[in-house]
């Protein structure tokens, strides 16, 4: 009962014009009911504005296909040009993916550094 490793999220993708990405490594398979996951979104604006946000969802799959509907969701409207990192903890899942993008065309956010973590009971 500990937290594991850090395991990447990202590699070299980006959140762009309203169209949902999966996060490498994010689909998540056959979890301990237990178990707490931490994830971190890095959000790194690249097009030198602030005016759409990063969304993030988790959509939950139970055998045949992954629900249409997140069992999470968050939106982050960064404050600066810059890095920025926004976190969630959960539990309770079989397996699930995380997927971002961005609110519209006008910011595509770098996600290269989000991470995710795992405590197993």
């Amino acid at each position: 009962m500990a937290w594991a490793s850090e395991a990447s999220l990202g590699a070299a993708q980006t959140a762009i014009n309203n169209t949902w990405t999966d996060l490498v490594a994010a689909a998540f398979t056959t979890a301990n009911p237990y178990d707490v996951y931490h994830i971190q979104i890095n959000a790194d604006n690249n097009s030198g504005t602030v005016t759409d946000s990063l969304q993030t969802r988790v959509l939950t799959y139970a055998g045949t296909q992954y629900d249409t509907v997140p069992a999470f969701s968050a939106s982050l409207l960064p404050t600066v040009v810059t890095d920025e990192f926004m976190s969630f903890s959960f539990s309770g899942f079989y397996q699930f993916k995380v997927q971002v993008r961005s609110s519209g065309s006008t910011d595509t956010y770098d996600v290269t550094a989000s991470k995710a973590r795992v405590f197993t009971n």
